[in-house]
């Protein structure tokens, strides 16, 4: 009789709160929620048990969680605050709390709330819960702070949420490690002819298969789309001082798009204003040509700043005959988005980039293979969020084929790995980068090419969310003086 009565007296305490999410559930609507009266009179149930036991963080948890399956998030934070308050060492309490955050569009409170979830029950499985959705938080941000209005609607719309780009912005392995004047120095060492004033013009059209990649851009996006876009690229070199033995000066290189359809209020506005010095040291047939360059990179969208770089590359030319020159290359770079995503201790991109490499470049007899390079680097990325900072190494190549009646074929191509050591979620992010591309380049006068181009880029990783390729081909019109 008595172990009888202390059951009922139990049941009457907590078990009527089981016993009330079962009814919910025979209760529910043929569309997934409550119906109606079931609703209220779980929520008349549960505000009993909160004014009876005011303290305890059980029931506000249970009432809050109840307000937020019924779409009523504003109510439902407030119940769930008061839980967490009564009970700051609950995972549950923190991990319903987000939920509501996010479904307020706060994310950044949701994640440092899901994060505090990680902290108090690492092994649970609300931990799982809480990395499954700061992960999807983190991948939604960062593609809704790509159009620099930081809202969420990235992915509800799919044409929204788009960087542009052309085939020459970040290759992703060394082969792009410097600037501009890089292959025509490789090609006809700089002593042979200097001109004071340099000047590359590339102007276009092309298709892209994945434009969600800018000049600032360390990745391509997952979510892949495709877009026409022309682009204009001016690039100017001016030797001020001009010596046999040095030369520097003011550089200047800016990158401008124009696109599709709805993608035009993503028109890109890149300039790179920057500086350089080069020197010149001989012995016997040997050239060597150390040069420093600095640039400044500003990134805009329709008028709103995507993010700045500063970054110095230096390097030294070694051209050792009339057939073999090497480069020793290092850059080194820091970046500062004006978005540093909904937890910038885990979502931001800011940071410094080490790339540190050689290439050999073997010019060749024949008449139908003019070139080839061949190079490796070690890149570093140190960023503030840890979903960003990776190390690196890469293998890139390139060949150059004469034809005939002044048009050629080069081909391109790299593999790459990289580490992400400190990426907290699950599956690892790791990612082998694959790049292959082509150009079929006519020259047409000493200063005037054209080339169509086709690239192909490629992160391989196992986790979903950084998995993205990307294909772009295209014509290219190329003035260089």
């Amino acid at each position: 009789m008595c172990s009888r009565g202390a059951a009922v007296l139990h049941f009457s305490r907590s078990g009527r709160l089981a016993a009330l999410l079962v009814l919910a559930i025979g209760l529910s609507s043929p569309n997934g929620g409550l119906a109606d009266d079931a609703s209220s009179v779980i929520e008349a149930r549960l505000r009993e048990r909160v004014a009876q036991r005011p303290d305890e963080g059980a029931g506000w948890r249970l009432l809050g969680r109840h307000l937020l399956q019924q779409g009523r998030p504003l109510d439902s934070e407030a119940a769930l605050r008061r839980a967490v308050a009564l009970d700051p060492l609950s995972a549950a309490a923190h991990f319903d709390l987000a939920r509501t955050l996010a479904a307020l569009n706060e994310d950044s409170a949701a994640a440092e709330t899901f994060h505090r979830v990680l902290e108090l029950a690492p092994e649970s499985e609300y931990a799982e819960a809480a990395q499954r959705e700061l992960a999807a938080l983190s991948a939604t941000h960062a593609f809704a702070a790509i159009d620099g209005s930081g809202e969420s609607h990235a992915f509800d719309d799919p044409d929204a949420g788009v960087l542009p780009a052309d085939y020459r912005i970040r290759r992703f392995d060394g082969s792009d490690f410097d600037d501009p004047w890089r292959d025509a120095a490789m090609q006809r060492p700089a002593w042979w002819h200097r001109d004071r004033l340099d000047v590359l013009i590339e102007t276009g059209v092309l298709f892209n298969g994945n434009v969600a990649l800018a000049p600032l851009s360390r990745e391509l996006a997952p979510d892949s789309r495709a877009s026409w876009q022309g682009f204009f690229a001016p690039d100017v070199q001016l030797a001020v001082w001009d010596q046999p033995r040095w030369r520097s000066g003011p550089t200047l290189g800016g990158h401008f798009t124009l696109n599709e359809g709805n993608f035009r209020q993503y028109n890109l506005q890149s300039y790179r204003p920057g500086w350089f010095v080069e020197l010149f040291a001989f012995h016997g047939e040997r050239a060597f040509v150390p040069r420093v360059g600095y640039e400044f990179t500003h990134d805009e969208f329709d008028g709103d700043t995507l993010g700045n770089r500063h970054a110095l590359h230096p390097s030294i030319a070694a051209y050792w005959n009339d057939r073999h020159a090497s480069t020793l290359f290092w850059s080194i770079d820091h970046t500062a988005f004006a978005d540093d995503g909904i937890m910038p201790r885990v979502t931001s991109q800011d940071g410094w980039t080490n790339v540190l490499g050689v290439a050999h470049d073997v010019t060749l007899p024949y008449r139908h293979w003019r070139l080839v390079r061949v190079g490796v680097d070690y890149s570093r990325a140190d960023t503030v969020g840890s979903d960003f900072a990776y190390r690196g190494v890469s293998l890139f190549a390139e060949s150059v084929f004469p034809i005939a009646g002044g048009v050629e074929l080069a081909v391109q191509g790299s593999w790459g790995y990289r580490d992400y050591p400190d990426f907290q979620f699950d599956p690892s992010r790791n990612e082998h980068v694959w790049r292959a591309g082509a150009e079929l380049r006519k020259h047409f006068t000493d200063c005037l090419t054209g080339a169509l181009v086709i690239n192909f880029d490629r992160f391989d990783s196992r986790n979903p969310l950084f998995d993205a390729d990307r294909l772009l081909t295209g014509l290219v019109i190329e003035y260089r003086y």
